[in-house]
């Protein structure tokens, strides 16, 4: 389903749809099949579009920032320095439940986008909001955007949609690239040195994402085990779980997002005796622009793959991982930075 699920207040909408639908034509439309197999005409030449998913919104950044017409949520202030002036100063709009904000959909039809672009999760479609959307006569895609191993495609569905082949071809290109190392240095790890793994989000430790979590997909990729069987109850995939618990699956690391727990946690008796806490093998996620390892889930992810990989098997997958962000920084961000403020961002500074 969408992520998951927009909440679309329909109300004095449908005396506008005609208008805008009108509005919206293009008499050199084209069709397009979306990420999720539907037929949709859209202009031939899009040059305004908008998203209700922040993850989708990152992903049409890098693509080309000038062709967002709004923002589902404004960028934190902390990191307004990576982004253009002019992606900032867009309005925000809200969108999906992610942003935590309900669609203004007043707003939406001031702004008049070519086309709607929604991330379509887990390889079906919410029919309900993308019915409700197209009330509103934009056309409505969905795209793939829930793990890195679908970004090379997504960017390339994307610059096919929106004239950017090129620009695409460049993002496509370093995922293929990337995806291939790591599963390359992957497949050579025996299975009995594989690192088990307890990916805690918030929560002082006690919350984490279950297997099938898109927020824990990275772990596998990079070749450890998540220990965290459940089967999610909520969209997020997020379960709170006892300190009994944890220290039963006895990890040899934790992945934490939670800043303060992994300041704490070599201090903390209770964790005193698990291993990862033992061997010192406790990894704060950098969360510079966005956050490597979802939250929302974003192509940031192909930083965090190699970062994460690097982690838990350095002798198998040795890279210069503060090169690597500086690079990713210049591609992904047009955003040059030094080898210095990387490592701040690596270290969580």
């Amino acid at each position: 389903m969408l992520y998951r699920s927009a909440f679309i207040p329909l109300f004095a909408v449908c005396a506008v749809c005609a208008f805008f639908a009108a509005s919206a034509t293009d008499l050199h439309a084209r069709e397009i099949t979306d990420m999720y197999k539907r037929k949709v005409t859209v202009p031939d030449r899009i040059t305004r579009v908008y998203t209700i998913s922040p993850s989708v919104m990152y992903l049409l950044y890098s693509l080309d920032p000038d062709l967002l017409a709004g923002v589902p949520r404004k960028i934190q202030d902390s990191q307004t320095q990576f982004f253009k002036k002019s992606f900032l100063d867009l309005p925000e709009l809200g969108g999906s439940s992610g942003t935590g904000m309900n669609l203004n959909i007043e707003l939406l039809l001031k702004i008049k986008p070519d086309v709607l672009i929604l991330w379509g999760d887990d390889g079906s479609y919410d029919e309900k909001t993308a019915a409700n959307l197209e009330k509103l006569g934009i056309p409505v895609i969905a795209v793939a955007a829930d793990s890195v191993d679908e970004y090379a495609d997504t960017f390339e569905f994307l610059g096919n949609l929106l004239n950017r082949e090129n620009r695409a071809k460049e993002l496509s290109d370093y995922a293929r690239k990337i995806l291939g190392e790591v599963k390359a240095a992957v497949a050579k790890i025996p299975a009995a040195r594989r690192v088990t793994v307890y990916n805690t989000r918030v929560g002082g430790g006690l919350s984490a994402a279950c297997v099938d979590s898109h927020h824990a997909r990275l772990i596998p990729l990079a070749g450890g085990i998540n220990l965290v069987p459940c089967v999610s109850k909520v969209f997020t995939g997020i379960e709170n779980l006892n300190m009994e618990q944890v220290i039963l699956m006895n990890p040899a690391a934790i992945l934490t997002l939670d800043a303060e727990f992994f300041k704490n946690v070599y201090k903390d008796n209770r964790w005193a005796g698990i291993s990862a806490v033992k061997s010192k093998k406790v990894y704060l996620a950098p969360s510079v622009p966005v956050n490597w390892f979802g939250g929302p889930p974003s192509h940031m992810g192909l930083l965090g793959l190699q970062w994460l990989t690097n982690s838990l098997y350095p002798q198998d997958y040795p890279k210069d991982i503060e090169k690597e962000t500086v690079d990713f920084m210049k591609l992904f961000f047009q955003h040059d930075m030094t080898r210095q403020e990387a490592r701040k961002i690596i270290d969580g500074n």
